[in-house]
């Protein structure tokens, strides 16, 4: 039977005087592990010599060796050379070790050894140190982009031995593992984790695990450490790593989670994974993969998820389809029965009926509530006496906080004022080892105690809210809810104190090179400008892996004082501002501050501040179209940085690539690329290498040359990739170019998933970055007729383009778009389409001769020629046929530079159109001829079937009149068969005459009353208008609508749907 004051067989220090392991102690204490191989008889003299214990113990049960240990504990007390035992033999020494690491052996007999160790000679050290690093760190990586895996937040709790058999709930936990989803969700001290974790232990079937905290709230790193947890499961065929495919994808994207999801379908047998403390998951991205998972997942894996909170998963959905199973607080509050085992497995004090209904009430069953009440019951009760279990509760009342408060009160100061010490000290850590709590413990002077991994077992074996972390117990936590009161009475206590053990803990994790916790307990501790020069050392390293909310939330936490003596902090954060799509008017005057800082606070490092800023100032020129001034700035900054700067060396030198590429320095440009790539990949600057690969795909798409584009953006991702699959958030680039070369190969689905993971990517590090996803996916929402879709997206991008006004390009491309969809709108009837359209070409100063207009900016120059693109198409759904074309033969080629093959088959392709509207077919049909012959190599095709179906009609005019077979025509024609018909008919524009999309809304007015068939006279009195006005309306009803007659008129309308 279980001792009822178990916790005081916590060791005191060595040297102090042991009373709780004496013989009159032990005889009075029974023994929960009924004596591991003791004899039911056992005299103390024969086995140690010890006169003092000459008296048997007699039926205790306990182990002899404790016996020996507390026969030599007692010899403290004698007189040197007065009866002490003899010192145990070697043999004797191990006999004992192999006792206490007996997992039979109770607590009670394991605190007895553990506390005679001090005074053993020859003892080996049970519980030594941890000075074991519990990370992993992939070497085949660079080093920027290491991922550091705590391999402790992948073990399985283990349940303790006083663990309460809960069958009715391993029954419900049992029954739904043929379901996708068990959902464990109730408030803190429910016992999520232990129910799950002794379900995890005593089923057959595999389980992988993954205790979750706040840094995994990165769509990045939980990435990681999910594929870590999957990795441990012992059936898995091979290891999860990132597949070679035809398209990888960001972290948690469809297509990337599609191919985990194909590798969990190859297990041999079902599995179980564990997902602990999901509410401190809040990234929408996360959230909409584990939905995707859930909507995916194979009969060969279940999830469990732990969480306080119902996370926004479709939760309803599931339930509708009987594929959850839900365990919630009222199924996890102890039942009466549980509780008054629970009570008597804890206290060994049985409690009547009504002290266990009384008391159940007051925790409403909280798992928690009774352990901390049984606990603080332990602590009333004086050595033989018995404790008034009545008056404890009814003084066990009070509102929550109040119960909480005397809880503290009660568990905690019941304990040794050493331990005491040390639960409150190490209550700031998050993660716990004997090392680490040492260096916290230090004091002033800097002396380390040495008991800390003691203290850490002996609290591990006492139940005392420490959850061990792996299997060698070496690793700990506190139970987070104690965790939250220790530290709530360290603040009450000792608010002095807390900011010195952050500094302790900051300097081990440093030295451990651990920066991200030495930083953050920097921060909690309030030593700003430790935590500035620890983020000043990293801050390239966290950018070139793309964490830029992880350098944001830093920054956020420092004074603004502090980050202004530490200005190349500041001069980043610019960076990011930028990135970020920030105003510009914030984005200058921050950039103001860097320089500002530099110049007040002069140092060594400070002094190549302004130097350091050109690159930045480069990219804004190139954001405004000023080619020329990057490209100084861009020369500048490479003469002025010291050679041992790569990362902004390789910056600067991009930009300048860029410069001479936009001046038609078109070799000198392609290959700075190519070095800074070569460069960044060398010196491990994963970001900018990376970025370059996208801008060179970027020119070979432009070149025409699709399937080397594809190829360098593959590169990209690669590159953006470490050993474990994580995909950097600058892949999603990478991601939304292959989304523009997927759509021209009319891969639409593949297309669509690279889009929207692209911009998924992205968006969690620059908005202002997703809008290239957002246009692409626009045009394939509109080319598969989902008019809906593609206004949602269309509307998004310009949101963007608004709020972004460091540069007016995104706002012209975005406007382009708009604008090109307008007229295909307007060819449909939509008569505000229309107007748009009218008004967009009367800002663009574009009319029917299509001259270009005096401004010669880069911008404009760069526009123009996609602007006059949509103009051609105006004027061809006007009826304007010969207008169109001069456009397009004349004007538009002199703005179609020779690089530009992909524009000049949409050139051609729409030229076959208006030549065979004109009746020149054969001329018509050698245009498109030469558009196929162009195309064919890189396998262009919605260029094509974005025409429709005037094109698609000269196609087969092609193929009926071509003596050979032509190939890639037949390949086309079959494309076009393929095509899902559009959510809404689209009228041929040959067929609609656009004007009738232009009549006013007086006309309209009109219109809608010749049906009735009123005179012009009473068409006038009906709208109070003149007779004559009415007469004016009419004939430019017939006009428009290519009518000559009332009835004529009404018939077309209505054919056009405007009746």
């Amino acid at each position: 039977m279980p001792h009822k004051n178990a916790e005081s067989v916590l060791p005191e220090p060595v040297g102090a005087s042991i009373k709780v392991c004496s013989p009159r102690w032990i005889e009075g204490h029974p023994c929960a592990c009924g004596g591991v191989g003791a004899p039911k008889v056992v005299s103390n003299q024969a086995r140690t010599g010890c006169k003092k214990a000459a008296r048997p113990i007699v039926g205790m049960g306990h182990s002899p060796f404790v016996l020996e240990v507390v026969c030599i504990l007692e010899r403290e007390k004698a007189p040197a050379g007065a009866g002490r035992p003899r010192a145990p033999s070697a043999r004797r020494n191990i006999e004992l070790q192999q006792t206490f690491l007996n997992p039979s052996i109770c607590r009670f007999c394991r605190g007895a050894i553990l506390a005679a160790q001090g005074f053993i000679g020859g003892l080996p050290q049970m519980c030594p140190d941890v000075t074991i690093k519990e990370v992993v760190s992939h070497e085949s990586t660079p080093k920027t982009m290491t991922i550091e895996i705590l391999t402790t937040k992948l073990y399985i709790p283990r349940p303790r031995p006083e663990l309460v058999p809960r069958p009715r709930l391993l029954s419900l936990l049992e029954a739904g593992i043929h379901r996708k989803l068990t959902l464990v969700a109730a408030p803190a001290g429910f016992g999520k984790t232990t129910l799950v974790s002794a379900w995890a232990t005593a089923g057959t079937r595999p389980f992988a695990w993954l205790s979750l905290d706040v840094p995994d709230n990165d769509p990045a790193r939980f990435w990681s450490y999910l594929v870590a947890a999957l990795n441990t499961l012992p059936t898995l065929p091979q290891p999860f790593t990132s597949p070679d495919s035809e398209l990888d994808m960001a972290p948690l994207s469809p297509a990337r989670l599609t191919e985990l999801l194909n590798q969990l379908a190859t297990l041999p047998a079902p599995c179980v994974l564990v997902l602990d403390d999901f509410h401190l998951i809040h990234d929408d991205t996360i959230h909409e993969a584990i939905a995707f998972l859930l909507d995916h997942l194979p009969p060969t894996l279940h999830l469990v998820i732990a969480t306080r909170a119902d996370p926004p998963l479709p939760i309803a959905r599931l339930r509708a389809r009987g594929e959850v199973t839900e365990l919630r607080a009222g199924e996890l509050r102890f039942t009466h029965a549980e509780a008054a085992a629970f009570l008597y497995t804890v206290t060994g004090i049985a409690f009547t009926e009504e002290h266990i209904a009384v008391l159940a009430k007051r925790t409403e069953g909280w798992a928690a509530g009774l352990q901390m009440a049984a606990l603080a019951l332990q602590g009333t009760n004086q050595p033989g006496t018995t404790p008034d279990v009545t008056q404890f509760i009814h003084a066990f009342a009070g509102s929550n906080r109040f119960v909480l408060d005397y809880f503290i009160e009660e568990v905690l100061e019941s304990q040794p004022a050493t331990i005491q010490d040390f639960l409150l000290r190490t209550s700031v850590l998050t993660r716990l080892n004997g090392a680490l709590c040492d260096a916290v413990l230090s004091d002033e002077a800097g002396t380390k105690p040495r008991a800390s991994a003691e203290i850490l077992k002996a609290l591990d074996a006492a139940n005392l809210f420490l959850v061990p972390l792996d299997d060698h117990r070496e690793w700990y936590r506190y139970h987070q809810l104690f965790a939250d009161l220790l530290q709530n009475r360290l603040a009450q206590t000792a608010p002095q104190l807390a900011p010195k053990l952050h500094q302790r803990a900051s300097l081990w994790y440093e030295a451990h090179a651990q920066y991200s916790e030495a930083i953050a307990h920097a921060l909690q501790g309030t030593d700003f400008e430790r935590a500035a020069a620890l983020i000043e050392r990293t801050v390239e390293a966290v950018l070139m892996r793309s964490e830029v909310r992880t350098f944001l939330a830093w920054l956020e936490q420092l004074p603004e004082s502090t980050i202004l003596h530490h200005p190349t902090l500041c001069l980043y954060q610019t960076w990011i501002m930028l990135m970020a799509g920030n105003p510009w008017t914030l984005i200058e005057s921050r950039l103001e501050t860097a320089i500002h800082a530099a110049e007040s606070f002069p140092s060594q490092t400070t002094a190549s501040v302004p130097a350091k800023a050109a690159p930045l100032l480069s990219f804004i020129a190139l954001y405004r179209g000023e080619v020329e001034e990057a490209a100084v700035l861009s020369e500048r900054a490479l003469a002025e940085i010291p050679p041992e700067d790569t990362f902004l060396r390789s910056l600067a030198a991009w930009s300048l690539g860029i410069s001479q590429l936009a001046t038609g320095h078109t070799a000198d440009g392609k290959a700075l690329l190519e070095e800074v790539t070569r460069a960044s990949r060398q010196a491990g600057n994963i970001l900018v290498a990376a970025l370059v690969l996208c801008h060179q795909a970027e020119m070979a798409w432009r070149e025409g040359k699709l399937h080397r584009a594809q190829q360098l953006y593959k590169q990209a991702l690669d590159l953006a990739t470490d050993a474990d699959g994580q995909r950097l958030p600058i892949a999603g680039n990478a991601l939304m170019g292959l989304g523009e070369i997927y759509r021209e190969w009319n891969t639409l689905d593949v297309a669509e998933d690279a889009f929207k993971e692209g911009i998924a990517l992205t968006e969690r590090w620059s908005e202002v970055s997703a809008l290239d996803g957002y246009i692409g996916l626009t045009q394939l929402h509109y080319e598969r007729g989902d008019t809906e879709s593609a206004e949602a997206s269309l509307r998004r991008a310009e949101t963007i383009a608004e709020h972004f006004d460091t540069t007016d390009i995104d706002d012209l491309l975005v406007a382009l778009l708009r604008a090109r969809i307008n007229v295909h709108r307007a060819a449909a009837g939509d008569l505000a389409s229309a107007a748009a359209v009218a008004q967009w070409l009367e800002e663009r100063q574009l009319d029917a001769t299509g001259l270009p207009r005096e401004d010669h900016s880069y911008t404009v120059q760069h526009l123009q020629k996609y602007e006059l693109l949509v103009l051609a198409r105006w004027l061809h759904i006007q009826g304007q046929h010969d207008t169109a074309l001069n456009v397009l033969q004349t004007v538009l080629p002199r703005f179609v530079a020779r690089d530009r093959p992909g524009m000049i088959l949409e050139v051609l392709a729409l030229q076959a159109v208006i030549l065979s509207a004109l009746g020149r077919e054969p001329e018509a049909l050698d245009t498109l001829k030469q558009a196929l012959n162009n195309a064919a190599p890189e396998g262009y095709l919605r260029t094509f079937l974005d025409e429709g179906p005037p094109l698609r009609r000269l196609l087969e005019q092609v193929i009926s009149a071509s003596e050979k077979r032509h190939t890639y025509a037949v390949t086309l024609l079959a494309a076009f068969e393929a095509e899902s018909p559009p959510a809404t008919p689209r009228p041929s524009p040959l067929f609609i005459p656009a004007p009738a999309a232009l009549l006013s809304e007086r006309e309209r007015e009109v219109l809608k009353l010749l049906p009735s068939g009123l005179s012009i006279t009473d068409i006038a009195s009906r709208l109070y208008i003149s007779s004559n006005t009415a007469r004016s309306h009419l004939k430019n009803i017939y006009s428009k609508l290519e009518a000559h007659s009332r009835y004529e008129a009404v018939a077309r309308a209505q054919e056009l749907g405007l009746l």
